[in-house]
C-alpha cells in the first residue's frame, strides 16, 4: 500500500511539473509572438505611419492587460477613489500613453536582434527575459505574465497568458508610475493626475530607458 501511494504521488508530481511547463512555454510564446509582429511591423517600409500604428496597437493589445496595468500604477487605494468617469478617463489616457511609450522604445530598436531566454515560474506567473542587442549595448527586458482565470463564459483555453508590468534595465513600469502618480496624486489630488495626463508631453515617460 505504502509502495502503491508513492506511485500515485510520484505521478502527481510528475503531472504537475509538466503542466508547469507547458504553461510556461504557452506564456513565452505570447512574448515571442508580440515581439517579433511588432519587429516585422516596424520593419516594414511600405505600411504608412497611420496604418503602421494601428497594426501595431492591435498587435500588442492582445497580449498586454493594460487597463491592469493601469489599476496596478494606480493602486487599489487610488482607483477605489474613483467614481466611474474618472476611472474610464484615467484607463483610457493610461492606455494611450502606455502603448505609445512602449512602441516608441521598440522603434530604437527595431533594426537589432532580440534574444528570448526560457520563461521562470515565479508563483502563479511567469516572467519571461529578453535582451535587445543594440550597437554593442545590451538592454534587458523582462516581460510579467499573469493567466486569467477561466469561466463558464470564457474556457481555460480562450485565456491566453496576458502582460501586466515590463521590467526594463531592471526597472518596472508599475512601481515608477506607482511613484509618480502618488506623489501628483498627494499634490493635486485624483483630478490633478488625470489633467496632467492630458498633457502629454509634461508627464514623464513611463518606461524611459536610461
Amino acid at each position: 500500500m505504502k509502495i502503491l501511494l508513492t506511485f500515485i504521488a510520484g505521478i502527481s508530481f510528475l503531472s504537475t511539473g509538466m503542466a508547469t511547463h507547458i504553461e510556461t512555454t504557452k506564456a513565452e510564446l505570447v512574448v515571442k509572438d508580440t515581439v517579433n509582429s511588432v519587429m516585422l511591423l516596424l520593419a516594414d517600409k511600405d505600411l504608412d505611419e497611420d496604418t503602421k500604428k494601428n497594426s501595431l496597437i492591435e498587435s500588442i493589445s492582445s497580449s498586454f492587460d493594460f487597463a491592469l496595468m493601469g489599476k496596478l500604477s494606480l493602486g487599489s487605494k487610488n482607483w477605489r477613489k474613483m467614481d466611474n468617469e474618472q476611472q474610464t478617463t484615467y484607463t483610457d489616457l493610461f492606455i494611450t500613453q502606455i502603448q505609445d511609450s512602449y512602441l516608441n522604445k521598440l522603434k530604437l530598436y527595431n533594426d537589432e536582434k532580440v534574444i528570448f531566454e526560457d520563461g521562470k515560474q515565479v508563483k502563479k506567473k511567469v516572467h519571461v527575459p529578453t535582451t535587445v542587442i543594440s550597437k554593442g549595448d545590451k538592454i534587458s527586458i523582462l516581460y510579467k505574465l499573469y493567466k486569467p482565470k477561466a469561466s463558464k463564459e470564457k474556457p481555460d483555453e480562450e485565456c491566453p497568458w496576458k502582460v501586466y508590468d515590463l521590467e526594463i534595465q531592471g526597472i518596472s513600469v508599475i512601481r515608477t508610475n506607482y511613484s509618480q502618480y502618488n506623489q501628483i496624486i498627494k499634490e493635486k489630488g485624483i483630478d490633478g493626475l488625470i489633467e496632467k495626463m492630458k498633457q502629454k508631453d509634461e508627464i514623464a515617460d513611463v518606461v524611459e530607458i536610461q
